[in-house]
């Protein structure tokens, strides 16, 4: 009987752990193309189901950069995620963007590696930009 429990327990903390968002939050630095870490630092947060992104101001202030009508964040779906990459993305890659009309903010995991990348809008193309996370939030 213990083990009939210690396995129904298992499974269901296994499917919660499924279910969970690749979607990271947190503090976020931008990574120069050079490889160093800059000082530019923003931060993703998700409050309620609505995502908002806060850029670090030199005076270590948070000003919001989401806006309340035609730039909310929104998830992403499989074709916008496409668009964003190119449809150039690595296999058995699991990726996940909130984006709007400027920018996606992306997770990336791969063999439980995750990484995250924001992706301007240009009219070119996508350029994307590497982030280190630096805290939780």
């Amino acid at each position: 009987m213990r083990k009939i429990l210690t396995i129904v327990l298992l499974s269901m903390f296994s499917n919660i752990a499924l279910c969970q968002s690749v979607l990271d939050t947190g503090e976020f630095a931008v990574v120069h193309v050079d490889g160093h870490v800059t000082n530019k630092v923003f931060r993703v947060i998700n409050q309620d189901d609505k995502w908002r992104v806060e850029d670090k101001k030199d005076n270590g202030k948070w000003e919001d950069v989401t806006c309340e009508v035609d730039c909310i964040l929104s998830k992403s779906k499989p074709e916008h995620i496409a668009e964003f990459f190119h449809n150039q993305f690595p296999q058995n890659t699991e990726i996940e963007c909130v984006h709007n009309q400027a920018f996606a903010f992306c997770s990336l995991l791969k063999n439980s590696a995750k990484t995250s990348v924001l992706v301007a809008f240009t009219p070119q193309a996508p350029i994307h930009v590497k982030l280190k996370k630096i805290s939780m939030e």
